[in-house]
Parts: structure tokens; C-alpha cells; sequence
């Protein structure tokens, strides 16, 4: 079968194209100089009003998009399912702040994204956008947290969270609890995305540990953004990799085995164990 991505930069027919442009924008990592890129954000398109509504059910908008250009594209793309916001946050333009908090993209179920995006003060998960997803993956970049937790029980969808932590935590196990705490009890896994630079205290490495064997919570899964993490901890271990992350949010529909997977998988088997009386 050929890939979509092949299939988004290959001159096409327009018998062949009508046939496959259920495919090319089924899941769309927005590249300025593909066909979707050209074809959403032209003057005059050819294309019927609901097209990209109707087809696109997946974005993921990353450091090469033309920033002023995704107003336009999430306006087309109003019915997109999985919406990925991995851009530049230094300049957000009040129109897409606008659009990100309004009742326009509601089918959102799966996001990832930082608090940056939605405008100073406005890192709360009561947003109209996020009401009803059953995925999120959010950023925390710095120990100050801009994000209101007390916010996080209200989202009564939700069942697979990502905390990717771009800082040293300094007490694992306390930073576990209290995001397992602001969990609405939906929630089936919470992977938390940790990074280590090897200046880490044994404790702090033993918490990390007792994080990963479930003894703070079961669902909680920690996810390394390099292999630093695993390396630190005793085999065998539970730590998940973040390598396929463009794929688990760029094209879902085709990657069999995403990092949810991953996390699942590591949940299912500690919910085994305690069946059978393990450790």
C-alpha cells in the first residue's frame, strides 16, 4: 500500500486523486510544501465547502508551519478528531487564541499541546476545546506550573493523559500523587514524561523507581524522552519510549502500536500481577 505521505507529494490524476484523497487527508502532518498545505490555504479552491471538514480528521501542526496560516486551516478543518500543536508559541495571535477557546473545533477528542496557545492566563482545562476529549497530552516546561490542576477532574471524558515534565523534579512520588489527585476517576493511564541530566539524587532515583514498579498508583506509567531514564532504573523496567510520538499524533489511524498502546500494555500487566498475587 502506498503511504499517505508519499501520496501527498506525488502529481496525481483526478480519477486517481478523487480516490485517494480520503486517505491523503484522513491524518495530515501540515507540510507548507504538500498538497493539502496548497489546496486548504488557497485563494480559490477547487474543493466543495465541507471537504476538508469532512475528510481530515487528524492535525499535526509542528515547527515548519507557517504559524498565520492555521487559523485558516482549523477553520476548514473545523470537524478534525485529533489535533497535534507542537509550534512556535513566542507570537500567538489572538485569532487563534480566539478559535482555541470557542465551541468551534468541539470534535476534538485527542489534543496535544502547551498552555501557550491559548493566551496568557488561560491554562485551564475548562476551555470549550477540551470538554470532551478522551486524550490529552499536555507540556509542562518549567516547576511554576502554568497549568490550573483543580481544572484537570472536570474533563469527564478523559481516560488517557500525558504529562510530558520538562524540568528536575525534585520529589517524583509528590509530583505523581498530586496529578494522580487532579485525575477525573475516568482516567485509565497517566504516562508521565520525565527527562534526567544524571545530576539526580539516589532518592530521587529510588522514587523513580517505585514510581515505575506502580507503587504509587498502577496507572501511572513514566515515559523517558531519551534512554537516560531506563538506564537509571534496575532491569527489568517499565519505562515507555517517546521515539514514535510524530506518529502517534501525525497518523494514528495507521500506526498500529502508539505510546497509549505502550502505556496499556504496562497497566494491563500490573493489574495481572495483583490478580495473581505478584509483586
Amino acid at each position: 500500500m502506498v503511504s499517505p505521505v508519499v501520496l501527498e507529494r506525488r502529481p496525481l490524476t483526478s480519477p486517481v486523486l478523487h480516490r485517494v484523497e480520503p486517505i491523503i487527508y484522513r491524518d495530515v502532518i501540515v507540510d507548507p510544501q504538500g498538497r493539502f498545505h496548497r489546496t486548504v490555504t488557497a485563494p480559490h479552491s477547487t474543493k466543495p465547502p465541507k471537504f476538508f471538514a469532512t475528510h481530515v480528521k487528524c492535525l499535526l501542526f509542528n515547527g515548519i508551519t507557517i504559524t498565520s496560516h492555521i487559523p485558516d486551516i482549523l477553520e476548514k478543518c473545523h470537524a478534525v478528531q485529533s489535533l497535534a500543536l507542537w509550534v512556535s508559541t513566542e507570537f500567538p495571535t489572538p485569532r487563534l487564541q480566539a478559535l482555541l477557546t470557542s465551541r468551534l473545533l468541539a470534535a476534538v477528542q485527542r489534543i496535544s499541546v502547551s498552555h501557550f496557545v491559548f493566551g496568557p492566563g488561560q491554562g485551564t482545562f475548562s476551555l470549550p476545546i477540551l470538554r470532551d476529549i478522551t486524550h490529552l497530552n499536555v507540556l509542562w516546561p518549567e516547576e511554576d506550573s502554568p497549568w490550573e490542576w483543580g481544572s484537570l477532574v472536570g474533563l469527564s471524558s478523559l481516560t488517557h493523559l500525558e504529562v510530558d515534565i520538562y524540568f528536575s523534579i525534585k520529589s517524583p512520588i509528590w509530583l505523581a500523587e498530586a496529578l494522580v489527585g487532579h485525575c477525573p476517576p475516568t482516567v485509565r493511564v497517566l504516562i508521565m514524561g520525565i527527562l534526567l541530566d544524571g545530576s539526580e539524587s539516589g532518592d530521587t532515583v529510588k522514587e523513580i523507581a517505585a514510581i515505575d514498579r506502580g507503587e504509587v498508583d498502577f496507572r501511572v506509567v513514566l515515559c523517558g524522552f531519551d534512554e537516560a531514564v531506563g538506564e537509571r532504573l534496575t532491569e527489568p523496567h517499565n519505562v515507555i519510549s517517546m521515539a514514535g510520538a510524530v506518529d502517534d499524533w501525525g497518523r494514528p489511524s495507521t500506526t498500529p502500536y502508539t505510546i497509549w498502546d505502550q502505556a496499556m500494555e504496562v497497566v494491563e500487566r500490573r493489574l495481572a500481577l495483583r490478580s495473581t498475587g505478584g509483586d
